[in-house]
């Protein structure tokens, strides 16, 4: 352990004006509130006096001894510089922690310094040992030193000083500790011991006494001896364990606010946002603090293989180390990322940069505050569940010239498509998607080059629906983001028909599902119709189907049954009706440059009052002079004439005629079979 101390006061001042205070005063105390002060008279002391106290007061030092508190032992002395007591100009007090060395002087030792109280000059050449530290508080009050004047010490070079010694107040602790011989044990010659004693000075006769009581419990009380310091320790030891612990918290809390603020001299700190799937590149400016080149590294604690957070990727094409010369400024590029589905949340990133000896130089610390993807299309995909879809959508155009491929191999053409083509990254498992970069081979260097991906999607095989999103980078290294795609991916109902033919309304009843009624209805294509129906005391869907085109088609239906969306594929292929008239005509390549006419009879064959539709399937090359006709008696005929444009020459071209009633179903069927051939003769 060590020795703890507790130094009183000290007052030093100067007095003039009141004749009371012209005395050297010394009051002595061994208690925590004990005072020592010196008070000089500035009217009766002389010049050299004053001039050394001022001196004194600028060079010297204040010796300060301790002793141990329970056997008043020497056990080390503490030097403070005077200059510790100065005070700013205009203070009147003020307040100071310091460490002062506590040193073992030889020379109190060896002299068998009389305990607290006691005045023993210290020569400060004096063999010291450093024995420990000990922490003071110094504090200082008073009033500025007046001028010393020429005349003061002659007007008072007369005057009588003395020394007023204090008594102690009772209770202190070095009181005597017991009575001594009395005056009638010493008349009678008692023993010398106490009469050598009682010539001693006051303040040596009761250390005395108190080191002799010391020795005997030392050397005779034996167990009991060790009994009693154990009991008398008990608070001494718990006290010294509890300033221990004190100190201890005290250097620790001191260690923690010099590394808080040496931390906050080299942090540096950014603030950003970041989108889910749409990195976000944060730079900061780095200046090599040394006057040498120097390496220095890059490292990221934070970074972290858990994709439910966000991350800091470092972004340089020299890696993690980064060498500059003397005074160098660089900048540090960073890559923030993030992956999850929550918003408005705020993580900190930290990045740290340190030399070549590993020393922390810079900390870099990013506020990130995550947001919600950035959508650029949104994508529904569905079907049957547990099948799998595929969609090729058109992603983006861009100019041929940029490949650079005027004269490029095959080859090299293909590298250079996949070169520009983006890199897509999707956020479930399962979706795929692939992206593809073509370009015209013929006119490569002058036509428009365009991307198209290519979407493979499972539909799940619950009854939910399931999103999913699809994020396009500009690289491999998904540094640079292009867009996103939100894929809505749910099951449907699937229903499949006959032929429809083309040229009239077909009305087909699509059953759901649920088993509720179905609110509205509607129908994803220019040629069809929903609306709500019932069909054999059942909600159904009834859709009425006119197809333009021949082929395979596919119809998308949504209905909703409450709050529950109903999604219905049709499939269905578009066939050419039967012609009720045919007509084969051939025109020459010459005629096919002019429009051709020809007359089309239009008849009510039924028995009742009909307005008739005509429509045709060249919706380009051929056009009606009439496109309905009212009012049209049963068996009455009218005609409308048919003009072709723009044939092509060497091919047939089947032209048909559909004639509709008012429900808009086919009464009628006229095919014109035309084909242009310049070997034909008008």
């Amino acid at each position: 352990g060590g020795t703890e101390a507790s130094v009183g006061p000290l007052s030093l001042a100067l007095c003039g004006e009141d004749a009371r205070l012209g005395q050297t005063f010394a009051i002595r105390g061994g208690g925590a509130n004990s005072s020592n002060m010196w008070c000089e008279d500035v009217k009766s002391a002389p010049r050299e006096r004053l001039e050394l106290l001022e001196m004194y007061k600028r060079s010297g030092h204040l010796h300060v001894q301790v002793f141990d508190a329970e056997s008043g032992f020497y056990a080390g002395s503490i030097s403070i510089p005077m200059k510790s007591f100065d005070r700013a100009p205009h203070a009147r007090a003020f307040e100071l922690p310091v460490d002062i060395a506590l040193q073992w002087d030889t020379t109190v030792a060896s002299a068998g310094a009389g305990g607290p109280g006691s005045s023993l000059p210290v020569d400060g050449s004096s063999p010291q040992r450093a024995i420990g530290t000990v922490h003071l508080t110094t504090c200082g009050i008073g009033f500025d030193l007046p001028s010393v004047h020429a005349d003061a010490s002659s007007a008072n070079a007369g005057a009588v000083r003395r020394v007023v010694e204090v008594k102690r107040l009772p209770g202190s602790l070095f009181d005597d500790a017991g009575p001594g011989p009395t005056p009638e044990a010493s008349a009678k010659g008692g023993d010398a011991a106490h009469v050598a004693l009682r010539n001693l000075p006051p303040e040596q006769r009761n250390l005395h006494e108190q080191r002799a009581r010391f020795l005997k419990q030392a050397l005779l009380a034996g167990k009991n001896k060790q009994d009693a310091r154990a009991t008398a320790g008990a608070d001494r030891v718990e006290m010294d364990l509890r300033m221990k612990l004190v100190e201890r918290k005290r250097e620790e809390l001191k260690a923690t606010r010099i590394a808080e603020h040496l931390r906050s001299r080299i942090t540096r700190r950014i603030s950003t946002t970041v989108a889910r799937g749409a990195p976000r590149t944060v730079r900061s400016a780095f200046v090599n603090p040394y006057t040498s080149p120097m390496s220095f590294k890059i490292e990221l604690p934070s970074t972290s293989s858990d994709r439910s957070k966000p991350r800091l990727r470092h972004h340089s094409a020299t890696g993690s180390v980064l060498d500059l010369g003397p005074r160098q400024e660089s900048t540090v590029s960073f890559v923030v990322e993030h992956d999850i589905d929550r918003v408005n949340d705020n993580i900190e990133l930290q990045a740290h940069v340190l030399n070549d000896r590993g020393e922390l130089v810079l900390i870099i610390l990013v506020d990130v505050t995550t947001a919600g993807p950035l959508i650029s299309r949104r994508l529904a995909v569905f079907g049957e569940a547990g099948s799998v879809q595929f969609r090729t959508v058109f992603f983006r155009s861009f100019s041929g010239g940029v490949l650079g491929i005027e004269r490029s191999t095959p080859e090299e053409l293909l590298a250079a498509t996949a070169n520009v083509a983006s890199w897509p990254q999707t956020s479930s498992q399962s979706v795929r998607a692939e992206s593809i970069a073509n370009v015209d081979p013929v006119a490569r260097g002058y036509a428009a080059a365009w991307e198209t991906v290519t979407l493979e999607c499972k539909i799940p095989s619950h009854g939910s629906h399931e999103e999913a999103l699809v994020h396009f980078y500009a690289t491999n290294a998904a540094e640079k983001h292009l867009e996103t795609w939100a894929l809505d991916i749910s099951p449907c109902t699937t229903a499949t028909c006959e032929a429809i033919p083309l040229g009239q309304t077909t009305v087909k009843q699509l059953q759901t599902r649920s088993a509720g009624a179905i609110d509205k209805c509607f129908a994803f294509s220019g040629t069809a119709t929903a609306t709500p129906a019932m069909n054999d005391s059942q909600p159904a869907v009834s859709v009425a189907v006119k197809p333009v085109v021949e082929g395979k088609q596919t119809l998308l239906v949504h209905a909703y049954v409450g709050d529950v969306l109903e999604r219905i594929v049709l499939s269905f292929v578009a066939t050419l009706p039967e012609p009720t008239h045919y007509v084969a005509l051939s025109i020459k390549e010459s005629e096919a440059a002019y429009p051709v006419h020809r007359r089309i009879p239009v008849e009510n064959s039924t028995t009742a009052l009909q307005t008739l539709h005509l429509s045709t399937n060249y919706r380009e090359h051929a056009t009606l002079s009439h496109t309905k006709i009212e009012a049209l008696q049963p068996g009455e005929r009218k005609y409308a004439t048919l003009t072709l444009r723009g044939l092509g020459t060497g091919m047939r071209h089947p032209v048909y005629v559909f004639i509709n009633d008012d429900r808009d179903i086919s009464i009628a069927c006229h095919l014109i079979d035309v084909t242009v051939d310049s070997s034909v003769d008008q």
